[in-house]
């Protein structure tokens, strides 16, 4: 059932674990915040 998931995420390009998760949400965030003082 995992290795199930894992494939339609992968496929639909979901994030799925949470250390990737974090990491994109970190990403998105910093440029949105560094904007703010530029």
């Amino acid at each position: 059932m995992w290795e199930l998931f894992q494939n339609e995420c992968d496929r639909r390009s979901i994030l799925y674990k949470m250390e990737d998760v974090i990491k994109a949400y970190k990403q998105g965030y910093e440029d949105t915040q560094l904007s703010i003082f530029d």
